[in-house]
């Protein structure tokens, strides 16, 4: 972060933007990851679920 007095160039600028833009890219990553295990763990929980209820078929869209 740049002080009250400093001077911007080009240089710092664009490098200023270059570690915010990676910054935010992982975050989004770890956000994603963290997404897949929670829709992850909830398919499995479904799955369990089936198979404690011994579903033999699944819904499909034409079901009613």
């Amino acid at each position: 972060m740049l002080g009250p007095f400093q001077i911007v160039t080009q240089e710092n600028f664009a490098s200023g933007i270059v570690d915010n833009t990676n910054s935010k890219h992982e975050e989004l990553g770890q956000e994603l990851r963290r997404s897949s295990v929670r829709i992850e763990r909830a398919a499995q929980s479904v799955d369990d679920f089936e198979q404690l209820l011994r579903f033999t078929t699944r819904w499909q869209r034409e079901d009613a």
